[in-house]
């Protein structure tokens, strides 16, 4: 079977679904009012979809000011980051549209380092000195504490 869509250089809304994470493999590029179809400029930039196909997306000033706080104001810093798609029906130009908006992808950080200890087990005894406690009593306080990252 041969998908008709997979012809299409650009991006539209029938070719992904809200939700769907692409991931940018360009650092795009401006085109002038001149250029454009539609006489306005625009900021258009490779990505790759879901089923792994290639497309232009002429991203919509909105979602180039939804990126730029969280990969940066450089285009080039967005190479390799990830954009969930939402679809929102829109009216443009006095027509409801399907309109493509992107938000950007938390990436975990690269490395979580545990916290260091508060206290030492010296001196988390030492703070139960004076009271009528059980050797149980004693451990189950320690484990406690290791298992909050304070021992």
């Amino acid at each position: 079977m041969v998908k008709i869509s997979e012809f299409d250089e650009f991006l539209n809304a029938e070719m992904v679904q809200t939700g769907d994470i692409l991931d940018i493999l360009s650092e795009g590029k401006f085109l002038t009012a001149d250029e454009t179809p539609f006489k306005r400029s625009a900021f258009q930039i490779k990505v790759k979809l879901p089923n792994g196909s290639q497309k232009t997306w002429t991203m919509n000033r909105t979602t180039c000011r939804r990126l730029a706080p969280g990969y940066g104001d450089d285009s080039k810093d967005w190479i390799g980051r990830k954009v969930r798609v939402e679809l929102v029906m829109q009216n443009v130009q006095g027509k409801m549209t399907t309109v493509i908006y992107g938000h950007p992808v938390e990436t975990p950080p690269k490395s979580v380092s545990k916290p260091k200890p508060k206290l030492t087990e010296e001196e988390a005894l030492k703070r139960l000195e004076g009271l009528d406690l059980t050797d149980e009593d004693r451990k189950t306080y320690l484990e406690n504490l290791r298992q909050a990252g304070l021992l």
